[in-house]
C-alpha cells in the first residue's frame, strides 16, 4: 500500500502526511471541508486536494484524521476500500457495517502542525480486522516509527484516557500554575528545571515512587493554606455549622468567612451570605446526622462549592459559641 488518501488537513494529518510522504509513500489527495486547508496541505504533500467526498480519488488507503464526532458521518460517503482512522477514543466496529479492510492508526502523541516534531519516537498503535491487513498497516507504521504496537480497542480507549490525565490534565496544571505566577509577575520559565526534572523521573520510576510534595508529607497545614490563597473563581473560604438534635430538629446554619494562617482559622468574620445559608440547609435534610455537623466551602464566581464534611467540633466551636451558635450547650440540651 504506497498511494494514501488523507481525510483532514489538521495536526495529525499535516505530520502524519508528511512523514508518510518523506518515507516514500504517495500522498494521492487531500480531503478537507475547508477547501483552502486542503489546498494547503496538499501543496507540501504535492497531493490533489478536494472538500467533496465524492470526488475522491482511487488510493490503497485512506487514513481518516478527523474529528471523532465526524467520524461516522464521513464514513458513510466513503465507497468500500481500505481504510483506517487515528482516533483513540473511537473502536474497530465503527468500520465494519461497510468496509472489508479496515483498521486502526493511532499514533499516541499530541501533535501541532506549527510545531516540529521527531515521528520516529511516537508510538503507532495498530489494529486491524484481519492479520494480513493487520501485517500491512504495521509495516507503514514501521517506515515512520521505531514504536509500533498492536493493540486492540479496549486496550487503546484505556491507553487514550490514561494520556488525558498524563497530558491534557497535566498541560491544564501548568496552565494554572502560569496565571498564578503572573499574578506575581513571576516568569513561568522558573518552573522549567523543575518540571524537566519530574518527568525525567518517570523514565525510571513508576509515578508514584517519585511522588513529592504537601500532599505526599500530608502537611495539611500548607495545603489548607494553599487552598485559602485567593483566586479569581474561588476567592473567599467558609467554615459551616449546622446542629440536628436527636428529634431531627436542625439548628442553624452558622456562617463564617475566615483566614487561615499555617491550617489554623487566623481571622472570623460572621456573616450571612444567603447562597451559603441555602445550601446548608438542602445539606442538612439530606445527612442523617444528629450532633454538629461541620462543613468547609469555597465561595466565588460559581457560587459556594464545599470541599470537607466533619460529623464532631470544630476548631472554631468556641468562635461559633461567643457569637450565639453554642453546640456543647446543644449537646447538653438535645
Amino acid at each position: 500500500m504506497k498511494n494514501i488518501i488523507l481525510l483532514g488537513s489538521g495536526n495529525v494529518a499535516t505530520h502524519l502526511g508528511i512523514a508518510l510522504k518523506n518515507s516514500n509513500y504517495t500522498i494521492v489527495q487531500v480531503y478537507s471541508k475547508s477547501i483552502e486547508n486542503a489546498k494547503v496541505l496538499a501543496n507540501k504533500l504535492n497531493a490533489q486536494f478536494t472538500n467533496n467526498l465524492s470526488k475522491l480519488k482511487s488510493a490503497d488507503l485512506i487514513i481518516v484524521c478527523i474529528n471523532d464526532d465526524a467520524i461516522l458521518s464521513v464514513l458513510s460517503q466513503i465507497k468500500n476500500t481500505a481504510i483506517v482512522h487515528t482516533s483513540g477514543s473511537i473502536g474497530l466496529d465503527v468500520f465494519k457495517q461497510k468496509f472489508t479492510n479496515y483498521g486502526v492508526f493511532y499514533p499516541l502523541q499530541t501533535f501541532n502542525k506549527e510545531i516540529d516534531i521527531n515521528i520516529s519516537e511516537i508510538p503507532f498503535c495498530i489494529e486491524g480486522n484481519s492479520l494480513e491487513f493487520e501485517k500491512q498497516l504495521i509495516k507503514i507504521a514501521k517506515a515512520l516509527s521505531n514504536n509500533v504496537v498492536k493493540m486492540n480497542s479496549q486496550q487503546r480507549k484505556q491507553l487514550h484516557i490514561a494520556a488525558v490525565f498524563a497530558c491534557n490534565f497535566s498541560n491544564h496544571m501548568y496552565s494554572i500554575a502560569d496565571d498564578l505566577l503572573a499574578k506575581k509577575n513571576i516568569d513561568f520559565k522558573i518552573l522549567l528545571p523543575l518540571i524537566r526534572k519530574t518527568n525525567a523521573n518517570l523514565e525510571n520510576y513508576r509515578p508514584k515512587e517519585v511522588q513529592t510534595g504537601p500532599a505526599k508529607r500530608k502537611n495539611i497545614a500548607i495545603i489548607q493554606e494553599h487552598i485559602g490563597l485567593e483566586n479569581d473563581n474561588l476567592n473567599c473560604e467558609y467554615t459551616c455549622s449546622f446542629f440536628t438534635t436527636k428529634n431531627k430538629k436542625i439548628i442553624g446554619p452558622f456562617v463564617a468567612k475566615r483566614k487561615l494562617v499555617n491550617g489554623t482559622s487566623w481571622i472570623i468574620e460572621v456573616k450571612k451570605v444567603r447562597k451559603i445559608e441555602n445550601l446548608i440547609k438542602r445539606i442538612s435534610k439530606k445527612i442523617n446526622n444528629v450532633g454538629s455537623f461541620n462543613i468547609q466551602l469555597r465561595n466565588g464566581k460559581k457560587g459556594p462549592i464545599p470541599f470537607e464534611f466533619n460529623s464532631r467540633f470544630s476548631g472554631t466551636t468556641s468562635v461559633r459559641a461567643h457569637y450565639g451558635f453554642n453546640e456543647p450547650e446543644m449537646y447538653l440540651k438535645n
